[in-house]
């Protein structure tokens, strides 16, 4: 019995996960879909059957379990109201119109069974302590029966809405597959359903394992059918995402389940804690996204939100599609197999030549053919049969009358092509031209794409580190050892008014910075504050360089010359200021406010190469 209880448990772990992550998959994909959250609701439903099949197989009965706990097992009883309304979904519009009233009774019976079953705990079955993995230990309570038959009676509506929707869409065969997808999953859980009740209900000694496991096959497979449905209607792929969501969660989901099954071994933890934490993990790694879209709206605005929003969803759907030459082999086997035809190849064109990318054999992918010079469908020539790896029958593809590459089909056993299947290949060379069209101009927004998220991402990081330098604290409005920054401005000032005054800036206080001391070079004779005057002198010029534009000076003086020609010629040249606005054109007011600008600058300016001459002296490993 210990093999079987674990075989059960396991099976109810299984069914319990994939329900409930297919159940947030569904809504967050579609979430404007009706039937999304038809689905979403009927399997989270059933979740709740598993969750307390693994409480009452590894836990005491039910009087020692909490009753927060207890209280999720009426939230199946909705569940076959769920799926029965979800199968009018699948209708002709007639047919569904009128089973409206069955759906709105299938609901009241639902609501009237779970406030009996609430008020009398009567409706859904206890466990006993022995036998906890057969049906016969589950105690069917006295309006038991009133369960089961609804159970019975709305999944037999369900299975015969989805034959008969099957029955008006059988001619056609991407609808008729999903109707039989769906009417398998329903057929599933009908039989597990039927299984289970009906055992407890006779309270037979027979496992309840084939019965959880059918119900968990039945529920997964109704999932997938939905969201493969939802994904062709919406016209995406679904295929990588699916398969990328369901493993990103396993992964999540297994580490959580390692943590706390090694805390249940060693610390004797409730089994409760492994489920809570499987649920929780399974649930906030699906809600992730749709958290993270919540938080936008608190940190960033509207332009901004819808911004991130998007990039998620390029960055989703980005790779869902396969590459071109994997499409275009997935055509051409599909097209020579309803021909009839023995091989073919799609050649696209690259540059003066032709290269095969999808072949049947493979082994001609890769190969490069000499342009086709062919306007419609024409028959090969056995000598051009032979220069065309065997191919018999040449389809050009030239969408807009540019030509892109080509179609060539190998004869086949049966006779030539016939005139209707010419006239097809020639309407299907049409749309097989757009499509590669579409792709290379698809190829190419991806790259544009590139390109600009990169810019951005740069242009967004320069701008921080501008903001940055703005804002960054040096303490109570130091700027420099104690000096704030309009101090440094004034010193910098003082030196340039002073700055063939030797005498007054060696015992300046810019003349202890250390690019000064580098400044000076030691020799036999001791260096003097005339020395360090004359140092910080071409330090101040140095600095003062860093404001002249490149090139050679233009005449008149561009407006990007004028910091550097202001400061230059009244510190450097001492010309009078009215002869410099005069050289430069501009007003008092205007040479004013462009000297303040360039002394703060040629602060600034100095500061920095005090910085770098300090890391040189000192650098910030040692």
């Amino acid at each position: 019995m210990a093999y079987l209880t674990t075989a059960t448990t396991a099976v109810n772990f299984l069914a319990l996960a994939i329900s409930l992550w297919l159940g947030f998959y569904l809504v967050t994909r579609s979430p404007r879909r009706r039937g999304s959250w038809l689905a979403a609701l009927t399997l989270w439903s059933i979740t709740s059957l598993f969750f307390n099949n693994l409480l009452h197989l590894n836990i005491t009965p039910d009087k020692t379990l909490p009753l927060w706990l207890t209280s999720f097992r009426g939230t199946v009883i909705p569940a076959p109201a769920f799926w029965f309304h979800l199968t009018t979904l699948f209708l002709p519009p007639k047919v569904s119109r009128w089973q409206r009233h069955l759906v709105a009774a299938a609901y009241l019976v639902a609501a009237f069974l779970l406030i009996i079953g609430g008020a009398t705990n009567q409706l859904l079955p206890g466990v006993t302590e022995a036998g906890r993995e057969l049906a016969s230990s589950r105690q069917a309570g006295t309006l038991y029966p009133y369960f089961l038959g609804f159970t019975l009676i709305t999944l037999a509506f369900a299975l015969g809405n989805l034959t008969y929707g099957w029955l008006c869409v059988r001619d056609e065969p991407a609808a008729s597959r999903q109707s039989a997808t769906l009417w398998a999953a329903t057929f599933l859980g009908s039989a597990g359903a039927a299984y289970l009740t009906i055992s407890i209900w006779q309270s037979l000694p027979i496992p309840t394992l084939p019965g959880e496991f059918s119900l968990g096959a039945g529920v997964s497979l109704l999932g997938y059918a939905v969201a493969r449905y939802d994904a062709l209607i919406e016209g995406r792929v679904m295929r990588p995402d699916f398969l990328y969501s369901l493993l990103s969660t396993a992964v999540v989901t297994t580490f959580f389940l390692i943590f706390t099954s090694a805390l249940y071994l060693h610390y004797h933890l409730p089994f409760a804690v492994i489920i809570l934490v499987t649920v929780l993990a399974i649930i906030s790694h699906s809600l992730y996204d749709g958290i993270r879209s919540f938080l936008d709206r608190l940190f960033y605005g509207r332009r901004y939100q819808a911004l991130r929003a998007n990039l998620r969803l390029l960055a989703q759907e980005a790779g869902a599609y396969r590459e071109l030459p994997d499409q275009l082999q997935a055509i051409l086997a599909a097209l020579c197999r309803s021909l009839g035809a023995p091989k073919g190849l799609i050649a696209i064109k690259e540059g003066e030549s032709l290269r095969v990318e999808a072949a049947l054999p493979l082994k001609l992918r890769g190969r490069t053919l000499k342009p086709l010079p062919a306007e419609e469908v024409t028959p090969l020539t056995s000598q051009m049969a032979d220069e065309l790896l065997g191919m018999a029958l040449l389809v050009p593809l030239h969408p807009g009358g540019e030509e892109i590459g080509a179609l060539l089909l190998g004869e086949r056993a049966t006779g030539a092509y016939s005139p209707e299947e010419v006239d097809m290949l020639d309407d299907l060379s049409l749309q097989m031209g757009a499509i590669i069209q579409e792709r290379r101009l698809q190829e190419e927004s991806i790259q544009q794409i590139e390109a600009l998220v990169s810019d951005f991402r740069d242009r967004e990081r320069e701008l921080q580190r501008r903001l940055q330098a703005l804002v960054v604290q040096r303490g109570p409005g130091e700027f420099w050892e104690g000096v704030t920054e309009k101090e440094f401005v004034a010193l910098v000032e003082e030196g340039l008014r002073r700055l063939f005054d030797y005498s007054y800036l060696g015992e300046h206080k810019l003349a202890h910075l250390n690019m000064v001391e580098r400044e000076l070079q030691p020799g036999e004779a001791p260096i003097t504050h005339l020395d360090r005057g004359k140092a910080l002198k071409e330090v101040l010029l140095q600095a003062l360089g860093k404001l002249r534009p490149p090139g050679s000076q233009p005449d008149p003086p561009t407006l990007e010359w004028h910091p550097f020609l202001v400061l230059h010629d009244a510190y450097v040249l001492g010309e009078p200021n009215r002869e410099i606005m005069s050289k430069l054109y501009i007003s008092e007011s205007t040479f004013n406010r462009t000297r303040r600008r360039a002394i703060r600058a040629l602060a600034k300016a100095l500061l920095e190469m005090e910085r770098g001459a300090r890391q040189e002296i000192s650098p910030p490993y040692l």
